[in-house]
């Protein structure tokens, strides 16, 4: 039988606070929702937040992407040539220079793999954000897909206007653009710190009925962006 090509996800922003281990968190949930076999490789080594949620609930595994001579970035694409499975990439906020050092290791990984590789950064407010997200369309070179995420929990639709100018200008004419809803800090906070999953929170009793209909609201809004791009990700159509 010929080994499908499921893609490989990377959640990234190049540096902490922007709400990147929650994107990797609802893209996670995502795949979960929609019976989408996934893997998941957490790289920060410092706040390992996705592992913590999903270690023993779904295949996790923590890779430190500074070892020496690229020896993490061969040890995530060794894990991705023994995972069939969509696997989502939970990168470190220092991720950048290890990226840089290691292009040639990535790049050659990358073509002998042969899977799609998604990339979904994180926005900030600063003009710094923009700044990386340049950085990781020199890094990413041959990214099937990049989505920059406009995290709500950091601003309004309006304050992302760093963005918003350099795309306007013409930058970024290939990166699809998508809204991350803004969540109740009391329950993001509890995705993040309690390490229970969105699915635990909606079916068990840490939240109260009110909490429950305002999470449940949120990650269906969630969905609706990955169900509009999921044929452009390269994700499985027809599951079981």
């Amino acid at each position: 039988m010929e080994k499908k090509s499921n893609p490989i996800i990377f959640a990234e922003s190049f540096k902490g606070g922007v709400g990147k281990s929650m994107v990797a968190v609802t893209l996670v949930e995502y795949c979960k929702a929609r019976n989408i076999a996934v893997s998941i490789i957490d790289t920060d080594k410092t706040c390992p937040d996705v592992d913590a949620i999903y270690s023993g609930k779904t295949p996790c595994r923590c890779i430190d992407l500074a070892k020496v001579d690229g020896g993490g970035w061969i040890e995530l694409f060794d894990c991705a040539e023994t995972h069939d499975e969509t696997i989502i990439v939970n990168m470190s906020a220092s991720s950048k220079e290890s990226m840089m050092k290691n292009k040639h290791i990535i790049a050659n990984c990358l073509s002998m793999l042969k899977r799609p590789l998604n990339l979904f950064f994180a926005l900030g407010l600063q003009r710094q954000s923009v700044d990386q997200l340049k950085a990781a369309l020199v890094l990413f070179p041959d990214a099937n897909l990049i989505v920059a995420v406009k995290n709500l929990q950091n601003g309004d639709q309006d304050e992302f206007f760093n963005y918003d100018n350099a795309k306007s200008s013409g930058e970024f004419a290939d990166v699809r653009e998508i809204f991350l809803p803004k969540l109740h800090a009391r329950l993001s906070l509890k995705v993040t710190d309690d390490g229970a999953t969105i699915s635990e929170m909606l079916e068990g009793d840490l939240l109260i009925d009110r909490e429950k209909d305002m999470l449940k609201r949120w990650i269906e809004g969630v969905f609706s962006e990955y169900d509009g791009m999921r044929e452009d990700l390269k994700m499985p159509q027809f599951c079981v």
